[in-house]
């Protein structure tokens, strides 16, 4: 991680914190990288860099992605199936075991268990990776060793406590004699966790290096991208029944619109709490806190893949016959933009107001880690359907979509 740097000069670190050395290899920065800089106080604040992550580490990281929604998507096909499965002499004893076990698979390890600790750490307290818990009690905050250790491991354990508990309270729960779809449990489960988590934390977690930029920045990497997937999904299937098949043509715009605009209100967050303010960049010295900002725009764009699929998929499996509409104008447009016609047209409306930016620049860089390792979901699908029975054919909506 690089060191942050304010008025030209190296700040070191607070008094306890342990800082990680560099490693060897670092994710590639974006070319002609541009520094955040406050045109309003003409101060240069540095660089706040982002970054995304090799090729091999994306592959990597896609491979075990799928392999987890495979066994999620194979042990929630169980308990759905189990009737099926009586008739082959296999026994299911409880199929809401299987639900929650495939839930555990698809969502709760790889996000909750995995990636959600590390974004928290690195954003409320200023960990890196390499860092335990007990650092972020600083010295001089505990006088007692072993209350230090202690609540070092009570803390996150009771956090994951939480989370479990939301998601086996959204999993096991009936709605009409219904269970909740993977769609409402999705959302529910991420904004119920996060909020949940920031009121534990400020309660009984130490204490945050910037409170107003850890809890306004950090939840910005998760909250504001699924809140925005949420809105476009329920919104598009609403006027998708208002429009007709055709209004498929505006799949595209309303996707990059949710993209620019979730980039554009992260970028505008993160200047404003971070950048602009001295005392923060001093307490997160020895970070690169435009980390957040990457794993932001990066969610974006991920979430914005898996609408896009997720509305296809609803489209094919309700019978639309012109499921081709979207899919055609989606290939266009995102020929359009790699191509930068987005930009200029964006520069031409705005009266030259709108120009190509750090953020802009990440959100089309994205697309190789964010965007393509969505083709592995259509793996998982397709073994799924093997490994219950289903052969696919030339007319599954996993090879369509």
């Amino acid at each position: 991680m690089s060191d942050a740097k304010t008025d030209g000069r190296q700040v070191s670190p607070p008094p306890g914190k342990k800082v990680c050395q560099p490693e060897t290899e670092q994710p590639p920065e974006l070319e002609a990288q541009t520094s955040f800089d406050s045109e309003e106080s003409g101060e240069s604040l540095g660089k706040a860099q982002l970054c995304l992550p090799s090729a091999h580490w994306t592959i990597l990281a896609s491979i075990i992605a799928s392999l987890f929604m495979f066994l999620g998507l194979l042990t929630l096909s169980l308990g759905e199936l189990e009737s099926q499965l009586n008739q082959r002499d296999l026994t299911v004893s409880n199929p809401l075991g299987w639900r929650w076990l495939g839930w555990t698979f698809l969502f709760y390890i790889p996000i909750m268990w995995t990636a959600a600790p590390f974004i928290r750490n690195y954003a409320v307290w200023g960990l890196q990776p390499c860092q335990s818990f007990s650092d972020a009690y600083r010295k001089g905050h505990e006088t007692s060793k072993w209350l230090r250790v202690l609540r070092s491991l009570l803390i996150p354990c009771s956090l994951q406590v939480i989370f479990m508990t939301v998601y086996s309270l959204l999993i096991s729960v009936a709605v009409a004699g219904e269970h909740l779809g993977i769609f409402p449990i999705f959302v529910l489960s991420n904004v119920l966790s996060m909020l949940l988590a920031i009121l534990f934390l400020r309660i009984c977690g130490p204490s945050a290096l910037s409170k107003r930029y850890a809890f306004s920045v950090g939840p910005s990497c998760v909250f504001f991208p699924i809140f925005g997937f949420a809105v476009v999904v329920i919104g598009y299937r609403s006027l998708r029944r208002i429009g007709g098949v055709w209004f498929g043509l505006f799949m595209p715009l309303i996707l990059s619109t949710y993209e620019f605009l979730g980039a554009f209100v992260v970028a505008k967050n993160f200047t404003k709490k971070f950048l602009t303010k001295k005392t923060v960049r001093e307490a997160y010295a020895g970070t690169n806190q435009g980390i957040l900002v990457s794993i932001a725009i990066c969610n974006l764009h991920g979430l914005a893949e898996g609408a896009r699929f997720t509305l296809l998929y609803v489209d094919y499996m309700s019978g639309d016959s012109r499921i081709l509409v979207p899919i055609i104008s989606g290939v266009l447009w995102n020929v359009l933009m790699r191509i930068g016609c987005m930009d200029r047209l964006l520069h031409v409306i705005s009266c030259k107001y709108w120009r190509p930016n750090n953020s802009s620049k990440l959100l089309r860089e994205s697309g190789y880690c964010m965007g393509y390792p969505r083709f592995g979901a259509v793996g998982a699908l397709l073994l799924t359907r093997l490994c219950i029975g289903t052969a696919p054919s030339i007319e599954s909506p996993e090879l369509i979509s």
